[in-house]
């Protein structure tokens, strides 16, 4: 005799994965000495909670949201330094890869070094960060059982969507800037994590939008991780000896940039296609 299956109500699986990733995070923030080789995963759990906060704090009890807010911004704006110096070196690491012509990319290996040798060590002692007393993670817990309600998460995922769209609209246009690209990433990202809490109020045909999403977000995240490589190369710009291999590895970031951008432009209609009443208009009622 075969078991009814058990149908979890979609309230408390939502509640669930932000639990999941609050837990993650409290985890690392109890053993500091893991924050420093973890620190992405810890930045991730961070933009994570902070787009769940702008799905669900409404227009009441703002002031509360935003206090709990301000903390995970803290905590990422602390960590911010070690991760960039990781991102650089992982671009720089990839932009080797990805050169065909040998000639650059031994330029590109030479600047690499240097900067390697250069740089500063920026260590994030666990010890070190301010984090608030962990009340303020149970407080997240505390009110998320409440803000799980389909009127609100409906609402807040609208807003977001409607964001980025704008966003997207700008950034992708020809007088578009690569800070707007940055902006509009931003928005990207947080209405993927948003639809990772609340997957399953959507039919299976949405999984096909959030991969085009999580594209379009590592293809934005490129772009801006080959910024951060354009500004530290001006930083190198004074290095007489160097100055031939800098103008190549900046040429080679360039390229990629350029063509990164004009892919971005040109997947935009193809990813939002939808007005944002249209794209909420999916969700399942709980």
């Amino acid at each position: 005799m075969n078991r009814p299956e058990i149908q979890i109500r979609p309230s408390i699986s939502i509640s669930r994965n932000v639990f999941a990733v609050l837990d993650d995070l409290d985890h690392y923030l109890r053993q500091p000495e893991k924050i420093e080789k973890h620190i992405h995963h810890v930045r991730v759990d961070i933009k994570k909670l902070r787009s769940w906060i702008k799905l669900v704090q409404g227009d009441s009890n703002k002031q509360e949201w935003q206090n709990i807010d301000r903390c995970l911004r803290n905590m990422a704006k602390q960590c911010a330094g070690k991760r960039d110096e990781e991102v650089v070196s992982e671009t720089f690491v990839w932009l080797i890869k990805k050169e065909k012509s040998q000639d650059v990319a031994a330029s590109i290996k030479k600047v690499y070094l240097t900067i390697q040798d250069n740089s500063s060590e920026q260590s994030v002692n666990g010890y070190a960060l301010k984090v608030p007393d962990r009340e303020f993670l149970d407080n997240l817990k505390r009110k998320t059982l409440s803000a799980v309600k389909y009127e609100m998460i409906r609402q807040g995922l609208q807003k977001t969507y409607k964001r980025a769209l704008k966003l997207g609209v700008k950034a992708c246009s020809e007088k578009g800037t690569v800070d707007d690209l940055h902006k509009y990433r931003r928005w990207v990202k947080y209405l993927s994590y948003q639809l990772e809490f609340i997957g399953n109020l959507y039919a299976d045909n949405s999984r096909e939008f959030h991969d085009q999403l999580d594209k379009l977000g590592k293809r934005l995240g490129r772009i801006h991780d080959l910024v951060m490589i354009k500004n530290r190369l001006k930083q190198l710009s004074g290095r007489g000896k160097f100055k031939k291999d800098i103008r190549k590895t900046g040429m080679a970031a360039d390229r990629k940039m350029n063509k990164l951008i004009k892919q971005t432009r040109q997947s935009f209609d193809s990813v939002f296609v939808l007005k944002p009443r249209e794209f909420v208009s999916g969700l399942r009622r709980f």
